[in-house]
């Protein structure tokens, strides 16, 4: 399932998700058993309260268990950019290139820039 960013309507991003219980049968309300009812989410503007996506209750279980691998990889990912701030904050260390020289603030982030993009160029050409 693709969750939708922007608003159809007036294009806004300001979304919002609400949920309802639905009765998915013929029984009348006061004499429903769990099995005969069911959830409904919807994503709304807030800018112009237009509905931008609805989903039944199954669909986000769906989505949310296939995106539990990423949780895992968002997690590294905060943890290593911790580590980074800390890093480039320069109160505790400081990073010697290959050539000897201190790299901190500006100057490190431009090496790694750098020594990003270099592997980004590289892996694009080795793909061609």
């Amino acid at each position: 399932m693709k969750i939708k960013t922007k608003c159809q309507e007036c294009g806004g991003h300001n979304l919002r998700w609400q949920s309802t219980v639905v009765n998915n049968s013929d029984v009348q309300q006061g004499r429903l058993r769990t099995h005969e009812m069911g959830v409904l989410f919807f994503l709304g503007c807030d800018d112009c309260s237009a509905t931008v996506q609805h989903a039944t209750g199954d669909q986000i279980a769906r989505h949310m268990n296939d995106a539990a691998p990423f949780a895992e990889v968002a997690e590294v990912d905060a943890r290593e950019s911790a580590r980074y701030r800390l890093l480039r904050r320069g109160q505790h260390w400081s990073v010697i290139d290959g050539k000897g020289d201190v790299l901190r603030g500006d100057e490190l982030d431009a090496t790694i820039d750098a020594r990003l993009a270099a592997q980004a160029a590289a892996k694009g050409s080795g793909d061609a």
